[in-house]
């Protein structure tokens, strides 16, 4: 993999999202009362869980997509690398730390991981699309009909709408199955 600065800045932000649900699962698991045996350790186990986490996120290329196209598949993929880092840090809690980490916080650290490093790259889409519809006046845009309402149908619309939403406004669909009446494909 070939790093750029936005790579380099997803990993940077990556660790601080990993370090921070890692220290809200401690938090949340002691109610906000770490022992401070936990303390004592905590630098040397968030680096490794850090080192660990970052692993999978690379071996599961989720620095090599373009987040601000993302859609299911990306984040099933967040959802697979997040999950086997999960089951690598088990792992590695029970054989090297001899069960250290509680299972709750490991429980609560896989939680807080999909929300922050999925979210994150949600949150990227997302701020695509308003800025892209904010942007948009309807004067310009060509109006277009859209003949079928299958799968041909919404990938055409789903495609005007990522690639020609500066250009082409879909404003309809037309399609000869009655059942398909009142129904929204995007």
């Amino acid at each position: 993999m070939r790093a750029n600065r936005k790579h380099i800045t997803l990993i940077i932000l990556d660790v601080i999202f990993i370090i921070i649900a890692f220290w809200f699962s401690y938090a949340l698991r002691f109610e906000w009362n770490i022992p401070s045996w936990y303390l004592r350790y905590w630098v040397y186990i968030t680096g490794s869980v850090v080192l660990l986490r970052i692993s999978c996120f690379v071996w599961f290329g989720l620095y090599k997509s373009l987040w601000r196209y993302s859609s299911l598949p990306e984040l099933l993929q967040i959802l697979k690398a997040v999950t086997v880092s999960s089951l690598i840090i088990t792992l590695f809690n029970y054989t090297v730390l001899s069960g250290q980490i509680p299972r709750s916080i490991l429980f609560i650290d896989w939680v807080l991981n999909m929300a922050l490093v999925g979210g994150f790259r949600l949150g990227i889409r997302l701020r695509r699309e308003i800025l892209h519809s904010l942007e948009l006046t309807d004067n310009r845009r060509k109006r277009i009909l859209v003949v079928g309402a299958g799968q041909a149908g919404a990938m055409m619309i789903r495609e005007m709408i990522r690639e020609h939403s500066m250009t082409h406004r879909p404003v309809a669909v037309v399609d000869d199955d009655p059942d398909k009446v009142f129904y929204r494909l995007h």
